[in-house]
């Protein structure tokens, strides 16, 4: 890929980044940071992880993540559980109040998404999810 292939690429991605996030950002009733979403849509994929997995998936040091954790803890948003097989292990749980609120958020993607796509026939669209797939499903892969 030629360079100013991989910049309008670039360009592109960030853009419907930044689009989706202030749409939903503006449709959502909670006050909620990006990294705290991150955080909670993390948590909804990759159930009951530990505070260490939470860290580095965000790219924040430890206790940032333990920061994060107790704000979404005081939201009423996670819970802690504390390892069965590892007592000094701290696993974090979306609590009911945490799970509808993810709920809200991809219900709002997925219409936001479907609205952007439809000027694309059932072809491309097709085509572009087996091309987004492709791209992103190293990074999708759970990590050992």
């Amino acid at each position: 890929m030629r360079h100013a292939d991989s910049e309008t690429l670039t360009d592109l991605l960030l853009s419907l980044a930044r689009h989706l996030h202030h749409e939903i950002k503006s449709r959502s009733d909670d006050a909620l940071n990006p990294t705290q979403v991150q955080a909670l849509f993390f948590i909804r994929f990759r159930p009951k992880p530990l505070m260490s997995e939470i860290a580095s998936y965000l790219s924040i040091r430890p206790p940032s993540a333990t920061t994060l954790v107790a704000e979404l803890q005081k939201m009423k948003l996670v819970e802690r559980e504390t390892d069965p097989t590892d007592k000094r292990s701290i696993r974090i749980s979306l609590t009911q109040k945490g799970r509808s609120l993810i709920q809200q958020r991809l219900h709002l993607v997925t219409e936001r998404i479907t609205e952007l796509t439809k000027p694309l026939s059932s072809t491309e669209r097709e085509q572009f999810i087996q091309l987004l797939d492709r791209i992103l499903s190293p990074i999708n892969q759970p990590s050992v």
